[in-house]
């Protein structure tokens, strides 16, 4: 795209609440509306755009003012506004967890949120490690799921 587009950012880029799935989607919208957009022009005016209409009150008081491109905000909006979670934490977490009452849907849902939270903090946002975390983190769910049940 050789413009920003308005009509086209105020639908796919939704005002953030506090909560960290709007903040994951917000990010994610962002990041791929940035990859359709050119000019360097374009992009200051979709953090411009961000900046002053899509972010929370709270999330204005934790960002910059201004940023010189869409990679800085991006990476500012995941380190302050989605919370860290300990690798330990959520490792120890998963080799705990047992179906015992539970439906085994709700159980294979929260092996399967488990899994990917593993994977995510370890990888710590350097994506070459998620394809390697990733392999190993399956097969170690996948065994903590039939152990479990």
């Amino acid at each position: 795209m050789d413009t920003f587009d308005l009509k086209t950012a105020l639908t796919l880029l939704p005002v953030m609440s506090d909560d960290e799935t709007s903040v994951k989607q917000l990010v994610d919208n962002i990041q791929y509306y940035n990859s359709l957009l050119t000019k360097q022009e374009c992009k200051n005016n979709l953090i411009k755009f961000i900046l002053k209409s899509r972010l929370s009150r709270s999330a204005k008081l934790r960002l910059q003012d201004d940023y010189s491109n869409v990679e800085d905000l991006v990476s500012d909006m995941q380190k302050e506004l989605l919370p860290r979670k300990s690798a330990a934490a959520i490792q120890s977490k998963l080799q705990k967890l047992r179906q015992n009452d539970m439906p085994i849907a709700d159980y294979g849902k929260q092996i399967t949120e488990l899994f990917v939270d593993l994977t995510i903090s370890q990888a710590n946002g350097n994506t070459e490690y998620y394809n390697i975390l990733k392999t190993v983190n399956e097969k170690q769910a996948i065994k903590q799921f039939s152990d479990g049940l």
